[in-house]
């Protein structure tokens, strides 16, 4: 299973401006393997197209290439600029969704959970977010001796 998860920018060019196809997926039949196209923000679906790629690999039907059209909101570093987008872009591009909130929405939606679980659940998230950084604000620094223990090897064993 090959992902391309297409945020519809490569750095900072539109892929609009590099490619000559809209729908990423249509290059597979060049490869000879199936290519489907999904919402990479909508959980269920990112879901069902793995589960039928990953069906499709393990019974001997090949590869399959997903593309999975999000959108990167924010810039491609800390600081960018973001010259090469109008913030009109950026805004309309909001119509995708958070996948959390999203999927939230359709399990509160279907009855799976009430608000009042979501709410328990995210409560209890954050508290173990907030036992891990105070864990770890509390660590003492390594010793700059052991910095790169374990990074390399030694005369190429492993």
């Amino acid at each position: 299973m090959f992902v391309c998860e297409n945020n519809r920018y490569a750095q900072f060019t539109s892929a609009a401006r590099t490619t000559a196809v809209t729908d990423i997926s249509v290059r597979a039949a060049s490869y000879g393997i199936v290519g489907e196209s999904i919402d990479g923000n909508d959980l269920l679906a990112v879901i069902d197209s793995a589960g039928r790629a990953i069906e499709r690999a393990r019974t001997g039907g090949g590869a399959t290439l997903v593309n999975m059209a999000t959108y990167r909101h924010s810039g491609h570093y800390v600081g960018d600029a973001e010259q090469y987008r109008a913030r009109e872009e950026v805004d309309a591009s909001r119509q995708f969704g958070d996948p959390i909130t999203r999927f939230v929405q359709t399990i509160v939606d279907g009855g799976l959970l009430t608000q009042v679980d979501v709410d328990a659940v995210t409560a209890g998230v954050e508290a173990q977010i907030d036992t891990a950084q105070a864990f770890a604000s509390a660590a003492p620094y390594p010793d700059a001796a052991e910095a790169l223990r374990d990074v390399f090897t030694v005369g190429g064993q492993q």
